[in-house]
């Protein structure tokens, strides 16, 4: 079993000063720059066999961010006992045609092998691209043997108020377990037609109107 961690790489500058907080997830160290190093802390485990996937733009900030990423996650495996690889995807800083996206998914499809487990982090890169990376997921899921995708994390940013700005206090990044989205997708993908009604009638059970 190997455990994939996907993601885009982080196009700006990076912001160091982020609180970052969730109620989906515990948070043991709250210092990561990168949302997906909390993915790597949270489920590496001793003997874990690692892939980690960068999707990338060219550009000095982007070769700079994973440059600083793989340092950050060197910090989080150290004596952990873990064997970790890089692959990246590089992609257009431009999106000028649908044949770009769908080099994107072939390209990412192509890189999980049967018995894969499967950490995505959808927050960063342009919506073209997220939305391959997740369809690449579900492909493979599907056309392959004892593929999984454990978790699905999205982070929003709060920068706070002109005040909490001029008084320098940091921007709150909320992670998100998005991982439902992937089931959700799942149960449609599986629906036939003429069962719409009964369908409906399954996500009325699974899905409350109620808070």
């Amino acid at each position: 079993m190997r455990k994939v961690f996907l993601w885009n790489v982080f196009l700006n500058r990076i912001d160091k000063l982020q609180n970052h907080v969730s109620e989906d997830y515990v948070i043991v160290n709250a210092d990561w720059k990168f949302s997906l190093s909390y993915l790597i802390d949270m489920y590496t485990e001793a003997g874990d066999d690692i892939l980690i996937v960068s999707a990338l733009t060219d550009g000095d900030q982007v070769q700079n961010n994973l440059r600083v990423f793989k340092e950050e996650v060197s910090k989080i495996l150290e004596g952990r006992n873990v064997t970790v690889n890089y692959e990246e995807i590089i992609q257009p800083s431009e999106f000028r045609e649908t044949q770009t996206c769908l080099r994107s998914f072939k390209a990412i499809a192509a890189k999980f092998k049967e018995g894969d487990r499967i950490y995505y982090d959808m927050t960063y890169g342009m919506k073209p691209y997220t939305f391959a990376m997740f369809i690449a997921m579900a492909y493979a899921a599907k056309a392959a043997k004892d593929i999984s995708v454990e978790q699905v994390l999205y982070v929003s940013l709060y920068t706070g108020s002109t005040a909490d700005k001029e008084a320098g206090k940091p921007a709150i990044a909320t992670l998100w377990d998005l991982t439902f989205l992937f089931t959700l997708n799942e149960i449609a993908g599986n629906v036939v037609s003429g069962q719409k009604d009964s369908s409906d009638k399954v996500f009325d059970f699974i899905i409350s109107d109620e808070d």
